[in-house]
């Protein structure tokens, strides 16, 4: 970038938006490796979600994809010069996509009222579009 190219509000906006959920995710993934033992009795999804994988594992998963949703918003103002972004935004979604599409339909029986379930399911939207608009950006760049 020379001196007078800088990041537009839109491309604030979408960096920041990126880094929050993928913090967001990593979050939910640190918590549960960090407090697994601790949470599997505090709801009825969370014991489902152990008797699939041990939650802690489950966290590792969550982490992995949060830790890359941020590096894809870090590395999004340069999306144009480098691959990177869209990389790690494909990844990071495509994990992410695949463990809250699983929490969401353990929730829906397991969750303790419709709106956890609901959540899930939109973050899973959320994250399967960063996996498409990620793999999509990548595919045009081939």
């Amino acid at each position: 970038m020379n001196g007078k190219e800088g990041l537009k509000i839109e491309g604030i906006i979408s960096s920041l938006c990126l880094f929050g959920f993928g913090l967001l995710t990593g979050e939910r993934g640190m918590f549960w490796i960090v407090e697994s033992d601790t949470v599997i009795k505090d709801s009825d999804l969370y014991l489902s979600l152990h008797q699939i994988m041990p939650l802690s594992i489950w966290g590792i998963f969550f982490f992995l994809g949060g830790v890359c949703l941020m590096l894809g918003s870090v590395f999004l103002p340069s999306i144009n010069h480098s691959k990177k972004a869209a990389v790690f935004i494909m990844i990071g979604g495509l994990i992410s996509s695949i463990f809250y599409f699983i929490m969401s339909t353990v929730g829906v029986y397991n969750a303790l009222n419709w709106l956890s379930w609901v959540q899930y399911l939109t973050f899973w939207a959320i994250t399967a579009s960063l996996t498409f608009i990620g793999g999509s950006y990548l595919w045009q760049k081939k």
